[in-house]
């Protein structure tokens, strides 16, 4: 439903692929196991991306955690029928859907985070200190992102609004 106040947009997010021994702390298969995707699921995820057929269906976990995972960084959130906006049609719009935030990477929240943060957000081209662009390739919705650009609105309405102090200073001096 449309007017339900809990429908503010897609949120998106990468899925998080664990890969053990990727990481320094989990090196041991026991500790990590438990953040490991089921085999099944991990085999649904590349059939459901046209990576998993007759010829490599018998390949290890491992490779496959791995094959999933290079997949993943290379795609945006929002690519397939899962994303609520791509489904329906529409733009993503960046002051509702979440799909775009910085911290949904996986491999690079922590950088992208301080990143984001230490920017300014006073440029037209920046939401909340993300440049537009790398917004809406993170998205990667199909029909686009709308961004609304305060600071060219603002622009726009001071040339009607100086138009018309102009007119009426002229007004007041003629009379």
């Amino acid at each position: 439903q449309r007017s339900d106040p809990t429908n503010l947009g897609c949120s998106c997010r990468k899925l998080h692929v664990f890969l053990p021994g990727a990481t320094g702390k989990s090196h041991h298969k026991k500790r990590g196991s438990h953040r490991r995707l089921p085999e099944r699921k991990v085999r649904e995820e590349l059939r459901k991306r046209s990576l998993l057929n007759k010829g490599n269906e018998s390949m290890l976990r491992d490779k496959m955690e791995k094959l999933l995972h290079d997949a993943i960084e290379k795609e945006p959130c929002c690519w397939g029928n899962d994303c609520p906006c791509v489904r329906g049609g529409i733009e993503c719009q960046a002051d509702t859907c979440s799909c775009w935030h910085a911290s949904h990477d996986v491999a690079h929240s922590s950088a992208s985070n301080s990143a984001s943060t230490s920017t300014s957000s006073g440029d037209p081209l920046r939401k909340g200190g993300e440049d537009v662009e790398s917004m809406k390739a993170r998205c990667g919705n199909k029909n686009g992102m709308y961004v609304v650009n305060s600071e060219g609105i603002a622009r726009y309405r001071e040339q009607y609004v100086t138009a018309v102090e102009r007119s009426n200073s002229t007004i007041a001096e003629v009379a």
